[in-house]
């Protein structure tokens, strides 16, 4: 190994960005979540540390700039975007059921830390999702955009193409590989079993 990374490289690397991007959107939690009953509504349930302790993913991307074109995307397709945090998970898959089955139209959308998304339908097996984004370091924000725009399709019944993430036979396993496992072993951490999903209130305030 040419060089060493620890867990605590990869929170400060996390922790700048957070300092960094802390002025551009704000979370508020509003309560427990509770099922919805709006046919259009699609629900993000993002995972223990986002936003927390995780500020970007694998590919660079501001979490905040994740969320907010998730949001939009499901608004342009006539969605209605709900944000919940999730506690007694950081599976991917998990995420996204959770989210779903909250949904009043069924549908959810998972997301992690590290950028790794799903779209979810409550009454699938856990593994069973509607579309696994695991790319995570080649998800665009245009991509995270038109994800949202396709869950909405999905809420609405009806049967959208799949947003195809490009990719050119990059070796993203080596090059990756220990970032992914760190990240991951921090949202396990902050793991509560038990613990039920939150509502959460989303303000933006500088996009750029």
């Amino acid at each position: 190994m040419r060089r060493e990374v620890s867990r605590n490289d990869v929170l400060a690397g996390e922790g700048v960005t957070g300092d960094q991007e802390s002025r551009r959107w704000r979370i508020q939690t509003k309560g427990q979540a509770q099922p919805g009953d709006d046919p259009r509504e699609v629900v993000i349930g993002i995972s223990p540390g986002f936003g927390i302790r995780l500020h970007k993913t694998t590919g660079g991307i501001p979490l905040y700039k994740v969320l907010a074109a998730l949001m939009e995307g499901i608004r342009e397709r006539g969605g209605h975007p709900r944000i919940v945090r999730i506690h007694h998970t950081a599976d991917t898959s998990f995420l996204g059921l959770t989210a779903a089955r909250l949904a009043g139209s069924g549908i959810g959308i998972g997301i992690q830390g590290k950028g790794t998304t799903v779209i979810h339908h409550r009454d699938q097996a856990p593994h069973m999702n509607l579309v696994l984004f695991s790319q995570a370091p080649l998800i665009g924000e245009a991509d995270f955009h038109a994800i949202g725009a396709n869950a909405a399709r999905y809420a609405l019944g009806q049967s959208p193409t799949p947003v195809s993430i490009p990719y050119r036979g990059q070796a993203l396993g080596a090059r990756f590989h220990v970032q992914t496992a760190l990240l991951y072993a921090i949202e396990t951490s902050m793991i509560e079993a038990g613990q039920n999903p939150e509502v959460l209130e989303v303000e933006f305030y500088d996009r750029r």
